[in-house]
């Protein structure tokens, strides 16, 4: 059986985020201490265009939302019309009725990465405050 010294391996990963199984136990504390609430389009298409991996912006966004991890923006969600015939998926829906997210950017300094965890969050905020 081999061991690890944490000591050594802490020091090692000083600079990066823990994404241990101890701090994965983490994650609901990290998204409790989130707030997600509208930003300006502009401020969502600075963030995403300087750091998502596509650095560019979805044509069609209808809203754009800030992720706040203790009082700083750490990270942006965009909901837009998606593909040309999305809608067609949802049985009588029209383009109107429907949003795709078009974009999901976080920070890679949060403790842990909830992006599932947060994705669920974010459909509860939906559903107690309809967009």
């Amino acid at each position: 059986m081999t061991t690890v010294d944490s000591e050594k391996t802490k020091q090692v990963d000083a600079g990066k985020p823990d994404r241990s199984i101890d701090a994965a136990s983490d994650s609901y504390s990290v998204v409790r201490n989130l707030l997600v609430t509208p930003i300006p389009q502009s401020d969502a298409k600075r963030l995403l265009v300087s750091n998502h991996y596509l650095h560019s912006f979805p044509g069609g966004t209808k809203l754009s939302f800030g992720i706040f991890y203790q009082s700083i923006l750490k990270g942006a969600i965009t909901l837009g019309v998606g593909p040309f015939l999305g809608y067609g998926l949802v049985d009588r829906a029209t383009p109107e009725d429907c949003l795709t997210l078009t974009r999901l950017w976080l920070e890679d300094d949060l403790p842990v990465t909830p992006n599932p965890t947060l994705l669920a969050f974010f459909y509860g905020h939906c559903k107690k405050r309809p967009v």
